[in-house]
C-alpha cells in the first residue's frame, strides 16, 4: 500500500547537505523535476514578487534551491495535516512504516517519498512561471499507475484535486473525510487525514487490497466506508 498525501505551502527551513535529483524516488519523474526545476531558474532570473517579508522569503528560498540544505520531505512539511500526522512523535517502528508506505504530491517534484531528502521552496501547482506551467511540465512525463506505485496497487490517493489532476495515478483510490450526512468537510479535512495516517502507522497496517484496508482502519478505531469508488473517513466532530 502506499498513501499519496498533498504537500503544504508552510515548510520547516534548515536541514543539512544539497539536493541530488538522482537520490529521490520514482525516477520516471526525472525529466519532470528537471524541467520543473529549470522553470524555477526562469522565475528566479525574471525577477520574484518581493513587496512583503513572506514574499521575500519566498523569493530566496527560490533563488538558493539548489544550494540549500535538505531534510526529509516527511520533516520539511508542516501545517495542519502534518500536524495531524505528528511524524516526529512515531516511535522508530512508526517511522519506519511511514517511510514504506507514505508518499507526497509536490509541483516541483511530482511525487516524493517520505523520506526523500528536499530544499525549502516556495513554488505551488498555481505558481506561474515563465514560458510554461506546472501542469503543462507535468503532463509531458508517462503516465503513473497503481501498479508501478506499489506492489499490490493498492495506492490511496489524498491529495487535493488540484495535485492529483497535475500528476494523475491511474487506478488509485480516491480518498475523502466527511461528516454524518456524508458531507464532505472542509476545516477538520487535512488533520483528519493526518491522524489517520498516524493511526495506520501505529497499527503497523500491511493491507494487500481495499477491503483488508478496511477491516485493519476498522480495527484500529476509525469508520471508514467505500462509496462510489472512494474510501470516506467518517469524522463526527
Amino acid at each position: 500500500m502506499l498513501i499519496l498525501l498533498p504537500p503544504s505551502e508552510t515548510k520547516i527551513s534548515g536541514g543539512e547537505g544539497r539536493l541530488t535529483l538522482a537520490s529521490l524516488g520514482f525516477p520516471g519523474l526525472a525529466s519532470g523535476r528537471s524541467a520543473a526545476i529549470s522553470a524555477v531558474r526562469e522565475l528566479v532570473a525574471a525577477g520574484q514578487d518581493e513587496s512583503t517579508p513572506a514574499k521575500q522569503r519566498a523569493a530566496q528560498a527560490n533563488a538558493s534551491l539548489e544550494s540549500s540544505p535538505v531534510m526529509p520531505a516527511i520533516e520539511r512539511y508542516t501545517g495542519v495535516l502534518y500536524d495531524g500526522l505528528s511524524f516526529g512523535t512515531l516511535d522508530d517502528l512508526g517511522r519506519t512504516w511511514v517511510g514504506d508506505h507514505v508518499a507526497i504530491g509536490s509541483a516541483l517534484f511530482g511525487l516524493l517519498r517520505a523520506s526523500d531528502s528536499i530544499p525549502d521552496y516556495k513554488v505551488s501547482h498555481g505558481t506561474r512561471v515563465p514560458g510554461t506551467t506546472f501542469a503543462r511540465i507535468w503532463k509531458s512525463v508517462p503516465p503513473l499507475t497503481a501498479a508501478a506505485l506499489a506492489d499490490d496497487s493498492l495506492v490511496i490517493d489524498m491529495r487535493s484535486k488540484a495535485y492529483a489532476a497535475q500528476l494523475p495515478v491511474e487506478g488509485a483510490v480516491s480518498f475523502d473525510v466527511v461528516d454524518e450526512r456524508g458531507k464532505a468537510l472542509s476545516h477538520w479535512n487535512k488533520h483528519a487525514k493526518g491522524a489517520f495516517v498516524r493511526m495506520l502507522a501505529e497499527a503497523r497496517a500491511e493491507p494487500g487490497d481495499i477491503e483488508s484496508l478496511l477491516r485493519a482502519a476498522r480495527g484500529a478505531g476509525a469508520d471508514v466506508s467505500m462509496r462510489d469508488g472512494e474510501l470516506l473517513l467518517l469524522d463526527r466532530r
